[in-house]
């Protein structure tokens, strides 16, 4: 009886009378908030029955001024087929989301057992998304009173379990929020209601309040320390409850579904509360612990019988056995898959003593003692159930085989494993691998999709497949004592027995062939096979290219292509491959076409493959761009590029067809994101399967544009006939339906902007989008606008000083109010180091523009200083950042920025913190921007003497110092670019030693590039983390930018500069010799390209005083006393060495001029060939 009420519960929605109420939304009491009474359509009943005038808990008064069946005559015009009336509804609940009240009503509307249950749901949903925009509830002046909050969290936990699933689980969504901004604190009363339903006798009740504890747990899944309180007051008196009620479920002979629904949400609360870190309670109570274990196996103990299954559906004596494949769809193997979950997590995390707390150290010891060998015992014997009767779901069997996995890391689970190694391998896991009666069927009913599940890598999570061969890697690779090195031999003598086989199945065949690839990297590295492998493809690999049945033609091509890098003794094999690879491409069967296209980029990657792949460039491309005509395949596109970055230059002619066919393939493939209305938010994208495909695949598009573009980057001429064709798609990826592909849009314009001579009006009609965009759906993206807003200004500085919008706003314009908006966004605070590199960029490139500049600049500064000065948090990267600004503003206009300094009143604040930073700096961009910005300040005192100086603070003494701070910058500078280039010196001869020996290998071996993409886990060794670099403070960056304490130096550096005192050098003052070793620092900006760039340091610090010796001989001579004797002999040795320097990039400048114009006459004389072929 206690389960049979469940399904009575679940079908109670009585419907009653229509209304008689007023159709209008909202009351007469805030006139104008929708207008007249006139002006509101009156809504027609459509298909449903509304409900009694008694329905709803409160009328309209003055704590709810809304009429909740007049919400409810709207929400049911949201229904019907008119969609005159249709527009009108959802505009009058537009204007009802601001009323007072509202809230309040739509929650009544929502969970009124009266009202028809589609109604509900539509209620519960805009309930949620009101919720979930959390700009209201607790606002100063929110429109949801004091008594809306009571009512709906007084009464939420009963609304959910009395409401139909498809309320309750929006109504649960909703929740999630609720608890966001009122739990514990403001809601007390909910664990209460909570173990109150748990401690009834109603299923309906028990379900409810299972699933409501789930979301409140979920909440705090992934905190740890304090703020796991509120969890850990939770788990105590739930818990106890909890297991009372599973052991009960467990007791029952049959489990039906409605059971099978509590085991599985007391899995996924137990997950959850001990998924980041285990409660207190369960470290302290061992016995408790154990009795969740005991849960466990009890629900991997039960087996998912016929009985339970024809139960379920209702059916009763005499109704037909189940098959097998309805046996693997119940509903009861999904506990069983959280209990996989769990038991995995618990061995991985606390198997091993190592990195865990004491406690649980010991928790760990009492569950691999008591419990880890009866898991992988229940986990092998589901396994081998579902050999003996393919009855067991792919996510219970996933989760078999992942536990086994982990298991090999412990010796006596190990010991387990190895014992039934045979019947395991060979008889369980082996068939999992093989071509299966459900892939032939969706192979044959439905390739598209068969292709989109072979491609779904975050289908691999509950593939059996995939968990097999992640099983058979680890087996074949004994890292540990323990582990026995006889697998792969044993392995690879059951194959080599079935390929002996005379009449050998294609699907085993398919299973034999997938262990060999899966295999590979094992076989490659291992002396006594690598030589095999070449024979091995010929003779049971190559003739498969040709089978008749399809998946072991497409299997072939798989096969071969993960062995593309293997020494090939005979060339003609290789070719063999690539041709039959290639050929397939134009197979009858879809999935064999796409394997094929998809597996060719393998082959591509060989190094020295272009003898062999060039013929064939036009062929493979031309069926790539017909592959992706017919379906949706990002590895498709991807072979496409990877192409393209290879053989650009063999494909110069062939550029503009591909922009023409990658464009328009965007355009005509992309799904368009879901866009908000004015001032609202955007709604979630709600894509179906083909739509990620869809997108994956044009996102790939968009890459191979890219690699296009970077491939013609010496067919400058190419670049404005693109035009036509990119700028189109540049002004179609800017709108708000493409902001999913804003990440590649950018990237994109960077690239063209990059790489083109000149812009064109019809390109810099994108700039103006690129402001928009930022504006409306990209305030998240600063930081990737800055490559092509930097571009934008480098290539064309003229238009953009001068140049307006459609609407008359200069770009400058533009670009301050972006950085306005940048700045004073605190929670995207990582992205403020982005506006001094623009501005750093804006001040460079426009320094011959300063007629049309000079209003904005200090604009500009007024944002960086602000943040300089009035925030002492500042880390001191974003100090440097803003300090290599005003380096930048000297280069521009020393006169004007100083100016602005002294007018701001804090050019003394700023130079004594510059100075103070100056010791610190370690990257060569730092310094030699700060050596120029100081040598164009000389500039000017040697053209204007030092009447324009602000004499507070510039004096003679100061002077001295700052040309010692230029001289001591110049020569660090000096020093850093004499290390980098020695070490790129070194990292030549390293690669020329490297060829030397490659070259001297048998001419006949071919090679790649680089490793199989999946081949880095197969070693068993941990990827490389990537770990921030630590700031000057010792401070982990993140963006760069991020908080520290003030400077405290600054006073010190204040009182040796009133005394006239030079700043050492040296130790205490932050010397950067501990950077010394770092040969990054010159690379800090990778892809950066600058203006000073141009201009050596030394050679323009010794005109600079050439220039003040001849205008300004005296303070000249005063200005040089304060250098130590040897300092001339340094600066003449840095201006020797900047000036072979700039002649040397001068020549390898010219050099590529001479390489683009040969590679242009090239391309014409090809182009005119073709023509005549023509």
């Amino acid at each position: 009886s206690f389960f049979r009420s469940f399904s009575c519960w679940e079908g109670r929605h009585p419907r009653t009378c229509n209304l008689s109420h007023s159709s209008l939304l909202l009351q007469p009491s805030p006139p104008s908030a929708s207008g007249s009474a006139s002006e509101q359509a009156r809504l027609p009943a459509v298909a449903f029955r509304g409900p009694p005038p008694s329905a709803f808990v409160l009328s309209p008064s003055s704590a709810f001024p809304m009429d909740p069946h007049a919400l409810y005559r709207t929400l049911e015009g949201t229904f019907t087929a008119d969609a005159t009336v249709r527009a009108e509804a959802e505009r009058q609940l537009k204007l009802a989301e601001g009323q007072p009240g509202y809230l309040g009503t739509i929650y009544q509307v929502a969970t009124a057992a009266e009202v028809d249950v589609n109604i509900r749901q539509a209620a519960a949903i805009r309930l949620k998304n009101k919720l979930r925009a959390g700009d209201d509830w607790n606002a100063p002046e929110s429109t949801v009173s004091e008594q809306e909050k009571a009512l709906i969290k007084s009464s939420m936990v009963s609304a959910i379990v009395n409401s139909p699933s498809k309320v309750r689980n929006v109504l649960l969504e909703a929740m999630r929020f609720l608890l966001r901004y009122d739990y514990p604190a403001k809601w007390p009363t909910l664990l209460p209601e909570v173990l109150a339903q748990l401690q009834g006798n109603n299923l309906p009740g028990i379900s409810g309040a299972l699933s409501v504890l789930r979301v409140i747990v979920r909440r705090y899944e992934f905190m740890s320390g304090p703020d796991r309180a509120p969890l850990e007051a939770l788990v105590e008196p739930t818990f106890p409850l909890l297991i009372q009620l599973f052991r009960y479920v467990n007791a029952q002979p049959a489990i039906p579904p409605e059971a099978a629904e509590l085991q599985k949400l007391c899995c996924k609360i137990f997950w959850s509360a001990c998924d980041t870190e285990l409660p207190k309670l369960l470290l302290r109570d061992l016995p408790q612990f154990g009795a969740w274990m005991e849960c466990f196996l009890a629900v991997l103990a039960h087996p998912v019988t016929a009985t339970d299954v024809t139960s379920s559906s209702g059916g009763g004596r005499g109704a037909a056995e189940p098959s097998a494949e309805a046996l693997s769809e119940s509903l009861l193997w999904k506990p069983k898959k959280w209990v996989g979950h769990i038991t995995q997590r618990l061995l991985q995390k606390y198997g091993n003593p190592k990195g865990n707390t004491k406690a649980e150290q010991k928790l760990g010891a009492y569950f691999m003692e008591n419990f880890a060998a009866k898991f992988l015992e229940r986990w092998m014997c589901l396994a081998d159930h579902h050999r003996a009767t393919q009855s067991v779901s792919a996510q219970a069997l996933t989760a078999a085989i992942n536990y086994m996995e982990v298991a090999l890391d412990f010796p006596a689970l190990y010991a387990l494993v190895y014992g039934n190694l045979d019947k395991l391998l060979f008889e369980v896991l082996f068939p999992l691998l093989c071509f299966s009666k459900a892939d032939a069927e969706l192979w044959a009913d439905n390739p598209n999709e068969y292709i989109r599940k072979q491609m779904d890598i975050y289908g691999d999570m509950y593939n059996p497949r995939t968990a097999v061969s992640a099983l058979l890697l680890k087996l074949t690779n004994p890292v540990k004592p323990f582990q026995k090195p006889d697998v792969l031999p044993r392995i690879l003598v059951f194959l080599n027995r079935l390929l002996s086989t005379p009449d050998l199945q294609p699907p085993v065949k398919d299973g034999v062939l997938l262990t060999i690839g899966t295999l590979r990297r094992r076989l490659r590295d291992k002396e006594e096979y690598k030589g095999m492998l070449e024979d091995l493809l010929v003779k049971f690999v190559f003739p498969d290219f040709g089978n008749p049945n399809g998946f072991l033609r497409a299997k072939a091509v798989w096969v071969s292509s993960k062995f593309a890098r293997i020494p090939w003794k005979v060339t003609d094999n290789f070719r063999a491959a690539v041709h039959a690879t290639v050929g397939l491409m134009r197979d009858p069967e879809l999935p064999v076409r796409v394997q094929a296209g998809s597996c060719l980029r393998d082959f591509v990657r060989v190094k020295g493959c272009a003898e062999v792949v060039g013929p064939l460039l036009e062929p493979m491309i031309g069926q790539l761009f017909a592959l992706m005509a017919e379906i949706d395949s990002d590895s498709v596109v991807e072979t496409l590029e990877l192409i393209i970055e290879k053989f650009g230059e063999n494909l110069a002619a062939a550029a503009l067809q591909l922009c023409h066919k990658l464009s328009s393939h965007f355009l005509s493939k992309s799904p368009n994101s879901p866009v908000a209305a004015p001032g609202a938010e955007a709604p979630e994208p709600e894509y179906t399967d083909e739509d990620e495909e869809q997108a994956m695949a044009a996102a790939a598009c968009l890459r191979a544009l890219c690699t296009l573009l970077q491939a013609m980057h010496d067919h400058k001429e190419l670049f404005p006939q693109m035009e036509p064709m990119l700028v189109p798609l540049m002004r179609a990826l800017l709108q708000p339906e493409k902001e999913e592909y804003l990440d590649e849009s950018l990237e994109l314009i960077a690239e063209f902007t990059y790489f083109a001579d000149k812009l064109s009006p019809e390109v810099w009609s994108v700039f103006p989008l690129l402001f928009s965009a930022y504006n409306t759906f990209g305030e998240d993206y600063f930081a990737q606008m800055l490559g092509p807003l930097d571009n934008f200004i480098s290539t064309d500085p003229a238009t953009f000083a001068t140049g307006c919008g459609p609407d008359g706003k200069r770009y400058v314009q533009m670009v301050l109010e972006m950085m306005q908006k940048c700045l004073s966004d605190e929670e995207n605070c990582y992205d403020w180091g982005t506006c001094p590199r623009l501005l750093d960029s804006l001040l460079q490139n426009c320094r011959d523009h300063g007629a049309a500049l000079d209003p904005y600049v200090p604009q500009f500064f007024d944002l960086i200083a602000r943040v300089l000065t009035t925030r002492p948090d500042v880390g001191s990267s974003f100090r440097t950042l803003a300090l290599n600004t005003l380096a930048c503003g000297l280069f521009y206009n020393a006169a004007l920025t100083v100016r602005y300094l002294e007018d701001r009143k804090i050019l003394s604040v700023v130079f004594s913190m510059w100075l103070d930073m100056i010791p610190r700096f370690s990257r060569w961009y730092d310094k030699k921007i700060t050596a120029l910005g100081f040598s164009c300040l000389f500039a000017e005192v040697a053209r204007s003497g030092t009447s324009w100086l602000p004499a507070s603070y510039f004096s003679m003494e100061r002077l001295k110092l700052l040309l010692a701070v230029v001289v001591k910058l110049v020569l660090q500078c000096h020093e850093d670019s004499e290390k980098y280039d020695k070490a790129k010196e070194k990292e030549k001869e390293e690669e020329s030693d490297d060829d030397d020996e490659e070259s001297s290998d048998d001419d006949d071996d071919l090679d790649t590039d680089e490793e199989d993409e999946d081949d880095g886990e197969e070693e068993g060794e941990d990827d490389d983390l990537a770990e921030d670099e630590e700031d000057d403070d010792g401070k982990k960056g993140a963006g760069g930018f991020q908080f520290d304490a003030p400077d405290k130096a600054k006073e010190q550096l204040q009182k040796l500069l009133k005394e006239g005192r030079t700043v050492t050098f040296g130790a205490g003052g932050g010397d950067d010799d501990d950077d010394d070793d770092d040969e990054d620092d010159m690379d800090d900006d990778q892809g950066y390209e600058a203006v000073i760039d141009e201009i050596q340091e030394a050679p323009f610090f010794r005109g600079v005083m050439g220039e003040m010796g001849t205008r300004q001989p005296e303070l000249y001579a005063q200005l040089l006393s304060g250098l130590t004797p040897e300092t001339p002999a340094k600066l003449e040795a840095a201006v020797a060495y900047g000036e072979a320097a700039a002649r040397k990039r001068q020549e390898t400048k010219e050099k590529e001029l001479q390489k683009r114009a040969a590679a242009s006459a090239a391309l014409q004389q090809q182009l005119q060939q073709q023509q005549q072929h023509r």
